[in-house]
């Protein structure tokens, strides 16, 4: 099976070294606790203007710019997903059926389309400077669908009415 997969900076090697000491990328390497050589790369990410060294390994020989631009896309990936399921709300979305994983991709991407569009509207930002998602998302569901925000609210305010209601029960 070919793997590629992101490593910690500070993962041991069996010569002693630790990922981040690597000098060249597409060294062959055995990390400590594997059997086989790995070829490691790196990317360096710039979120916010600071940039982020992230190591990416593969049990291919693949070379090591090929290796990190494999690697780059990984990381596109999974900053997507992490938006979609952190910022997004979505991570507690029911996903142990064919159906609601559907249901939830759909969602996901929906949301995201949304926002985007959203921030396509907004003035331009300076390159490398990520979007709020959340921000986004909020805006998108103030302006898009109101009634759904006062419904949010009413349930809110009727679930504190049933916790007053219930409170004086409790005490006797």
């Amino acid at each position: 099976m070919d793997i590629v997969v992101g490593v910690r900076c500070n993962r041991k090697l069996e010569d002693g070294r630790q990922m981040r000491d690597l000098m060249v990328r597409g060294s062959l390497v055995k990390p400590t606790g594997l059997d086989q050589a790995m070829c490691v790369s790196w990317v360096w990410l710039y979120r916010n203007k600071e940039p982020e060294q992230r190591f990416v390994m593969s049990n291919l020989d693949l070379g090591g710019k090929y290796l990190a631009r494999v690697g780059k896309r990984r990381w596109r990936i999974e900053a997507f997903f992490k938006t979609v399921k952190g910022r997004f709300g979505l991570e507690r979305f029911a996903q142990h059926s064919k159906q609601g994983v559907l249901r939830w991709w759909c969602l996901s991407g929906l949301a995201f389309l949304l926002c985007h569009l959203q921030d396509l509207d907004l003035p331009l930002r300076l390159p490398g400077i990520w979007p709020d998602w959340g921000d986004l998302a909020r805006t998108v569901r103030f302006s898009f669908v109101p009634d759904v925000h006062r419904r949010a609210l009413q349930l809110e305010l009727d679930a504190l009415d049933a916790f007053q209601h219930a409170s004086p029960a409790l005490i006797l």
